[in-house]
């Protein structure tokens, strides 16, 4: 298969002096097989095409549209192939074994590779078309791919937490199906993020700065896993709904900061925490929605002069600092603070409409701006703030 030879010999014209030549050739010696299996073996010659046996090291391979076949598996001890051409609909799954290609690579966008994330393989099989992480094993980290890593990348196993080792760029889409969480160390920049489920108690957890160009969607899925986004700068196109319901983390730090362009809702997604700075477009409908939350440091929330921000349940963050940046209208449904936990300082450096601490205010510090809107603290008697330094326009309720 595409093995190189040299051929020595000696020639004599017209009874003169022999001359040695030596002349190159370059055999392929490959087979050329194309899948038609009805199961998933490899090493079945009645799975391909000639059916007189199958591909081994140095052949061709073409896997066509398997929708009305078996999918192959490579077998064990993995495959060094000449070429492999992968077309539209196509899937292959490694199984754990490793598969190169010597010679070409030929991957259609809409081909899918299925791996479990310890094999060894020719990049492009995996920076093309679709590449799905499905393992089997307790844990696997992923290496960088280069400046673009892939162009789909999906992870669906329910049994495998994954660790992304470096910077992740994914040309398309990044979809977890399922898994047993999921970590990204290094920064992600992809146009479309999908979390379907993971396992109870496990995190999708992207620890540096995520950049989402067309929009995130979280879904409950089949158990409580939780969302961490925890970056330095943090910016989600589109409107963002988080639907699970094992906690979601805004920030570690003061200094982070996370911009939902289209808004922020997460009204069942567990126990909030924000820390840093939250915000979203501005614009009208691009508000701030949430179940409950927990300042895990000091908190800025911030949706511009069209936007409102609304807490059903209670907020709490003992001795830490809450401030309103700009708002159309604010409502904490629960109290704010707590009897002997209360916040330090709140203020509300910039709204319209009214700022509405329904369910009673227990903070050091209550400090408004010179604007004109509506502030109203209800809640048991004794929930007042302790202190109100600066009131200026609008009505006190």
């Amino acid at each position: 298969f595409g093995e190189t030879y040299t051929i020595s010999y000696w020639l004599s014209v017209n009874g003169g002096n022999n001359d040695l030549v030596e002349t190159t050739y370059k055999w392929n010696l490959s087979m050329s097989y194309t899948w038609n299996g009805s199961t998933t073996t490899w090493n079945s010659s009645g799975n391909w095409t000639p059916n007189t046996g199958y591909p081994v090291n140095g052949d061709i391979v073409t896997i066509p549209d398997v929708t009305a076949l078996a999918i192959p598996v490579v077998p064990a001890g993995g495959l060094a192939l000449y070429n492999l051409t992968l077309n539209a609909g196509a899937k292959l799954a490694l199984g754990g074994n490793s598969l190169t290609a010597t010679n070409a690579l030929s991957k259609d966008a809409a081909a899918r590779v299925i791996l479990h994330g310890n094999e060894t393989v020719t990049a492009g099989l995996l920076t093309a078309g679709i590449t799905e992480y499905a393992g089997t094993a307790a844990s696997y980290t992923i290496a960088d791919l280069g400046v673009t890593d892939y162009q789909v990348l999906v992870i669906n196993s329910n049994t495998s937490a994954y660790t992304f080792s470096s910077d992740l760029d994914v040309a398309t889409s990044l979809t977890v199906l399922d898994s047993d969480g999921v970590s990204f160390p290094g920064t992600v920049d992809v146009p479309t993020l999908t979390i379907s489920d993971s396992n109870s108690a496990t995190i999708i957890d992207f620890l540096g700065n995520l950049t989402v160009t067309t929009g995130m969607s979280t879904a409950a899925g089949t158990a409580a896993y939780a969302v961490s986004m925890v970056g330095a700068n943090n910016s989600i196109a589109g409107a963002s709904s988080f639907a699970n319901t094992g906690g979601l983390t805004l920030g570690n730090s003061d200094g982070d900061s996370v911009t939902f362009s289209g808004g922020l809702t997460a009204t069942t997604a567990g126990t909030i925490s924000f820390r840093g700075t939250v915000s979203t477009g501005g614009a009208a409908a691009q508000n701030i929605s949430l179940s409950n939350l927990t300042l895990g440091g000091n908190l800025t929330l911030d949706v511009g002069a069209a936007g409102t921000i609304g807490v059903i349940g209670a907020t709490g963050g003992s001795g830490n600092n809450l401030t309103i940046a700009n708002s159309a209208g604010t409502t904490f449904g629960g109290a704010v603070g707590a009897v002997g936990l209360a916040l330090g300082t709140v203020s509300i450096t910039n709204s319209s409409g009214t700022v509405a601490f329904d369910g009673g205010l227990y903070a050091a510090t209550l400090t408004t701006s010179a604007q004109n809107y509506g502030l109203s603290i209800g809640g048991a008697a004794g929930a007042q703030t302790t202190v109100v330094t600066t009131l200026t326009g609008g009505t006190f309720n």
